[in-house]
């Protein structure tokens, strides 16, 4: 017997981050995204959208950029409802990075020292924005 018909409340979307997933040699993106939904139901959580973004860095870890209703995006950011390492933080555009050079102290001339400065910058902004929105219990 099907249910019968039913509404939904409309309701603004938060859009987030979950970062280090594992993913296996024979996994594809459906199994990531059926994983990270299941984990999110089991908490109570609704995903309204999921996309996997691979890592340039490493084949076996992914993330996913999610979509969840604004009523969740408290819920969605707190440690519990993820395995240790996995992360979920307020997705960031990536225009929101200022790059060039205009907007940096960096010595230009010397190549080497510039990219380690540089590399080492970017780090720790990142660093610092990561982990600028967890909770403390």
């Amino acid at each position: 017997m099907s249910r019968p018909l039913s509404g939904i409340k409309h309701e603004r979307g938060a859009t987030f981050y979950i970062e280090n997933i594992e993913i296996c040699d024979r996994e594809q993106d459906k199994d990531i995204k059926r994983q990270v939904i299941s984990q999110a139901k089991a908490n109570n959580i609704r995903i309204m959208q999921c996309y996997v973004i691979h890592n340039r860095v490493s084949e076996y870890r992914v993330g996913c950029k999610i979509v969840v209703p604004q009523s969740a995006a408290e819920m969605i950011t707190q440690p519990h409802v993820w395995p240790d390492p996995v992360r979920c933080r307020e997705w960031v555009q990536r225009g929101r990075y200022t790059r060039s050079r205009q907007h940096d102290d960096l010595d230009y001339d010397d190549i080497h020292q510039s990219s380690t400065e540089y590399s080492a910058s970017n780090y720790r902004e990142w660093h610092d924005n990561m982990y600028q929105n967890e909770y403390v219990e």
